[in-house]
């Protein structure tokens, strides 16, 4: 038998807690996390089909971390690359500052 609706709420919450926490030692540490946006190419203008990236993003969704995605470049194929950043809970406007940042180093052509 599945587990009930609650059974599974209470196990989302225990999960959201535990990312919570271990962002919250991350971010003891760091001022910002760099990442790329997707492990994957980017999928083609018919949309991602079966195939959904969010192997890099789910968890800041889950907590509610200020993320951002800033073009990175191209793959040697010519396909675009995402750079992701991510602060700490009311760190937004640093979050904001370091993307401005990113946005003014010059792009391998």
């Amino acid at each position: 038998m599945p587990p009930t609706a609650g059974a599974r709420s209470a196990s989302a919450d225990r999960t959201a807690a535990e990312l919570m926490a271990e962002l919250d030692r991350v971010f003891a540490a760091v001022d910002l996390l760099a990442t790329p946006t997707t492990p994957n190419p980017p999928h083609g203008h018919h949309g991602p089909g079966g195939e959904m990236s969010v192997a890099l993003t789910w968890a800041f969704n889950i907590t509610g971390h200020p993320a951002i995605s800033l073009p990175a470049g191209r793959t040697g194929a010519g396909e675009p690359v995402g750079l992701q950043l991510v602060a700490a809970h009311g760190r937004e406007a640093d979050l904001l500052a370091a993307a401005a940042a990113a946005e003014t180093v010059p792009q391998p052509h």
